[in-house]
Formats: C-alpha cells, structure tokens, sequence
C-alpha cells in the first residue's frame, strides 16, 4: 500500500486468504457431494454384476446405519425390498418410442445450431479452437436441452397413445 498503515495491510491479506480457504474447502466438499452422488450408479452396477460385491456393499451399508438408533430395517422390510427390486417395472413400448423419438427431434435444432455456427465461423476466418467451442456450446446448450424437453414431450405423448390404446381395449 502507498503510504498507508502495515496493520491495514497484513488484515486486508488475512481475510483474502480467509476467503480463498473457504473457497477452497467449498470447492473439496463441492467435489466430495458429486463424487459421492456418481458413486451411487456405479456400486449399483457393479452390485448386479458380481455377488461378492454385492454382500461387501450390502456391509458397507449395514456399518453406516449402524451409529444410527432405530434405523436398521427388520426382516419384513429387507423382504418388501428385495421384491420391489424383484418386479421390475414394465414401461410400455409407446412410451419409450416416444422418448425416443421425442429425445432425436429435441436434438435437431441443437445439431443444427452447431452446423450452422461452425459454418458461419470458418467463414469468418475464425481459428479451431473457436469453432469447437461454437460448436461446443449449441450441442451442449441447445442441443441438450432440446433432448430433455423433447424426451419428456415423447414420454407424454407415448402416455398418452398408451392411454388411448387402454381406453380402446377396454371398450372393445
């Protein structure tokens, strides 16, 4: 500082480095929560694939509620579940050629998005690197977003072909 106080100073520094801590402590518990929420599909899967697995992370779960008083589940829970795990739920056909199809349209306009940028951009001269960020983003932005509203599009509308064919059915 010109001409103003050390103390001033060595405090402005402290608290600099008291935020960028914190920064630091948020972005490790930031990283901890979704390394932890990814995990969840990952020792699903390897549980379905191998036995051993499956009884290690099954103790694994026991050992984590067991500090925990009153939840443990009995007998009769552990039975409901592996029945709810048992009977797989059946989506009808419509509705999953509906997300399908409903997920590809969503797509187009992103695709499209990113075609037409990346063109626009090597005519301007522009370098790679610009390109692929264009096009980066439209698939990323656009096109993402497109596939999720056009999956859920499909899904109602395949619900709702599935309704019409029960309806059909039923007053046959």
């Amino acid at each position: 500082m010109e001409g103003g106080s050390p103390l001033l100073e060595w405090i402005t520094y402290a608290i600099v480095a008291f935020v960028l801590l914190a920064l630091g402590a948020l972005a490790l518990r930031s990283a901890w929560f979704f390394l932890s929420l990814l995990a969840i599909p990952l020792t699903t899967l390897l549980a379905r694939r191998s036995r051993r697995l499956r009884r290690t992370f099954y103790r694994w779960g026991e050992r984590g509620t067991a500090s925990l008083p009153g939840v443990t589940l009995g007998p009769e829970e552990e039975q409901a579940i592996a029945e709810a795990q048992a009977a797989h739920a059946v989506v009808p056909a419509a509705v999953r050629r509906g997300v399908r199809i409903g997920a590809a349209l969503g797509a187009l306009p992103g695709l499209w998005s990113a075609v037409r940028g990346a063109q626009l951009e090597l005519a301007r001269g522009e370098s790679a690197a610009t390109v692929a960020g264009t096009v980066a983003l439209a698939l990323g932005l656009v096109a993402g977003a497109g596939i999720v509203v056009g999956a859920v599009l499909g899904a109602a509308a395949g619900i709702a072909v599935e309704a019409a064919r029960g309806r059909g059915d039923g007053a046959a």
